[in-house]
């Protein structure tokens, strides 16, 4: 496995020394961002890695933005958890995204769906119905994690650029992290709050209303019930939309399950279909 630091390869000698020394760069970048912001992609999902993206998260205080392959990773009830909604409501883009002063993405290609712009300035796609992909200001300062060094500035310019798995990208950094003399960042859970809601409005104001925002709570609370205990991770409806009348079953999620992955055996994915 190579470590790619500022676009150069680390190909021989001890890898693990390697990836410490540029974690400890990112470490670096990261401790000194007023607010940091996480986007987490597939490939943690794949890397296994939920722990240490919370541990991050909650470290640094960090919002994450999810994707749709992300979903699950980390709780939905998660105070630092945003969910997939980038793409679908302006308020994250502009209260989170674009106030961001250094950005780590992890397992991420920066597809086109995921990057479109909600501004009404932005350009817009052949359809004339939304954005054109990668038309979201990223932060300047992004660090970019990926096993598939591919992918590293083929949408997106990253000014640190880790290659390697996303679980010991993160072991690493967190290491580093905790090694320095940081003082305690100031909770963020109450701004994503208020985020989330004036997010929720957003959507309403346009018609429709996302599961990611809106995650069924009587139907949450029924499970809860019943599985005093087990935790609802992820609570969806088809296409993103919310159905009146709903059935649920719950379902054991694994990363080719389109719901979403959790890896703690007591957390659960919940797929939602209408009462026939």
């Amino acid at each position: 496995m190579g470590i790619v630091l500022h676009g150069f390869d680390i190909l021989e000698g001890d890898v693990h020394a390697a990836l410490a020394a540029v974690a400890e760069v990112a470490a670096q970048m990261l401790a000194g961002a007023a607010r940091p912001l996480i986007w987490a992609g597939g490939g943690v999902v794949h890397a296994a890695a939920g722990k240490e993206l919370q541990a991050l998260a909650e470290l640094l205080q960090a919002p994450i933005l999810g994707t749709n392959g992300s979903r699950g990773i980390v709780s939905e009830d998660h105070p630092l958890m945003l969910g997939n909604i980038l793409t679908m409501a302006f308020t994250v883009e502009l209260k989170i995204l674009e106030t961001a002063d250094c950005m780590i993405a992890l397992g991420t290609r920066f597809s086109e769906r995921a990057t479109r712009s909600r501004r009404k300035d932005a350009e817009a796609d052949v359809t004339g119905r939304s954005a054109k992909g990668w038309t979201i200001r990223i932060p300047e300062k992004m660090i970019h994690v990926d096993i598939d060094a591919g992918e590293f500035g083929r949408n997106v310019k990253p000014q640190l650029t880790i290659h390697g798995d996303a679980r010991d990208v993160l072991q690493k950094l967190l290491a580093a992290l905790r090694s320095k003399p940081m003082p305690p960042r100031p909770p963020r859970a109450q701004e994503i709050s208020a985020v989330k809601t004036e997010a929720r409005n957003e959507l309403r104001e346009r018609g429709w209303t996302l599961a990611v925002l809106t995650p069924y709570q009587a139907q949450r609370e029924a499970i809860r019930r019943r599985l005093p205990t087990v935790e609802v991770s992820t609570v969806d409806g088809a296409q993103g939309r919310e159905w009146d009348v709903v059935l649920y079953s719950t379902v054991r999620s694994n990363p080719q399950h389109r719901l979403g992955f959790v890896e703690d055996e007591r957390r659960l994915n919940v797929a939602v279909t209408r009462a026939k």
